[in-house]
C-alpha cells in the first residue's frame, strides 16, 4: 500500500552545505512479511532549463523480509531542487532533475538505519516528457546515489510510457537518490546559505507534525533555541554511523546531555534534520 505515515519522519543526511530541503507531502507503508510491499509517491521533476517543476512518480517495492528491523518504510520527494542544491551538488556535465529520500522505521515509531538490505529493493521514478531537453528520449537519465559528499551513478534500466521515462534500479540500502541528465543547464546557481544558529528557511509543518530542514550550523544549545522558536518539540539528527537522536525541546537534562554528547562540537557545516511537533 502507500500514503500514511509514521509518527516521526526519519531524518535522512544528505551533506554539509545547504539551505532548506522542502519536500512534498510524504508517503509510508508497513512492510508485509508474507508479500511484496508498495509505497508510491508523487516527485517533482525540474528540467535543465526550466523554471518551473512538473509532477512525476516514485514506487518503491520491498520483497517478503528484504528489511530485516524495520516495520515502516517512508519516502520523502524532494519538492525544491534548486535548494537541494545547496547540499548535493551536481557534478560536472550533469544536471539534476529529481530527487528522493528514503528511509526506515522501527516497531516502535523510532528511526532505524539498514546498512543492507537482505534482498533488492526496487526503486522506479518516473520522469515526465516536459521535464527533458527537447529531442531528449532518455537515454541520457541515470538514477545516483548521494552518499554525502559525491553522486554515484547506479545500473539503470530505462523505457518509455507515452510521454515519460520510467527509470529503475536495484536498491541495497536506503538513503538520497536522484535522477541525473548527463547534459549541462543553464539555472541560475543557488543562493548561499544563511548563518549559523539558525535554519535556512522557515520549517513548515506536515499534517502530522513533521518539518524536514537544514541547520545552517552551531550548538546543541542554539539549535534547541531554533527549534523552540519554530513550533518544534522535537528534532530526530542522525550521526555519521547512522544512529538517531532526539533533541527534546526544553526537555529533562539527561536527555539533553545524551544529545550533546554525541554531538561535542556542535554542528560545523549545514545538517539536514526532521523537526516534529506535537
Amino acid at each position: 500500500g502507500g500514503g500514511g505515515g509514521a509518527p516521526n519522519a526519519p531524518s535522512i543526511p544528505v551533506s554539509p552545505g545547504g539551505r532548506d530541503v522542502s519536500v512534498l507531502p510524504w508517503a509510508s507503508t508497513e512492510l508485509s512479511l508474507d508479500r511484496s510491499s508498495v509505497v508510491n509517491s508523487s516527485i517533482a521533476a525540474l528540467g535543465p532549463n526550466a523554471t518551473e517543476t512538473a509532477s512525476g512518480s516514485v514506487r518503491v517495492t520491498i520483497p517478503p523480509f528484504a528489511i530485516p528491523g524495520a516495520q515502516t518504510v517512508v519516502v520523502l520527494s524532494v519538492a525544491n531542487i534548486p535548494e537541494f542544491l545547496q547540499q548535493a551538488p551536481e557534478p560536472p556535465g550533469h544536471t539534476l532533475i529529481t530527487a528522493v529520500l528514503l528511509g526506515t522505521f522501527g516497531a516502535n515509531d523510532e528511526p532505524v538505519e539498514i546498512p543492507q538490505f537482505s534482498a533488492p529493493v526496487e526503486l522506479t521514478l518516473t520522469i515526465p516528457g516536459n521535464a527533458l531537453p527537447t529531442g531528449e528520449d532518455g537515454s541520457k537519465l541515470v538514477i545516483s546515489y548521494w552518499d554525502g559528499k559525491t553522486w554515484s551513478d547506479l545500473v539503470t534500466t530505462a523505457r518509455r510510457d507515452g510521454n515519460s521515462v520510467v527509470l529503475t534500479t536495484a536498491l541495497q540500502h536506503f538513503s538520497t537518490y536522484g535522477v541525473l541528465y548527463r547534459g549541462t543547464s543553464d539555472r541560475p546557481k543557488p543562493a548561499a546559505s544563511v548563518g549559523a544558529g539558525t535554519f535556512s528557511a522557515r520549517p513548515v509543518f506536515s499534517a502530522s507534525g513533521q518539518a524536514f530542514v537544514v541547520y545552517a550550523s552551531g550548538s546543541a544549545e542554539q539549535l534547541e533555541a531554533a527549534a523552540a522558536t519554530a513550533g518544534a518539540t522535537g528534532v530526530w539528527v542522525q550521526d555519521t554511523n547512522g544512529k538517531f537522536f532526539l533533541l527534546v525541546v526544553r526537555g529533562p537534562a539527561f536527555l539533553r546531555q545524551e544529545f550533546e554528547a554525541a554531538f561535542p562540537l556542535g554542528f560545523a557545516g549545514s545538517t539536514a534534520m526532521t523537526l516534529v511537533r506535537s
